[in-house]
């Protein structure tokens, strides 16, 4: 069974801002809709680095401002992982 990357990015995002995952998309902006701070941003990495059982290094940590960014990172690390 494939993983809905997106998906699960979303509902990872919701459970942590207490967001319902409806009112996320992949042009969600981070810091402005969903009011996330740098701490949060780090809380974020680490879920889907504990999930999905990949590392996103610093650099790309700080290019993650909307949900989109977050998809196409974790994507891409999962595809150098398989």
């Amino acid at each position: 069974m494939a993983i809905n990357v997106e998906q699960e990015v979303k509902n990872m995002l919701a459970k942590i801002t207490d967001t319902s995952v409806d009112k996320i998309t992949l042009e969600t902006d981070l810091v402005n809709d969903l009011e996330i701070d740098s701490l949060k941003i780090i809380e974020i990495a680490t879920e889907i680095e504990k999930t999905f059982k990949v590392s996103i290094s610093d650099a790309e940590m700080v290019t993650i401002r909307k949900v989109s960014d977050a998809v196409t990172i974790l994507q891409k690390l999962l595809t150098e992982k398989a």
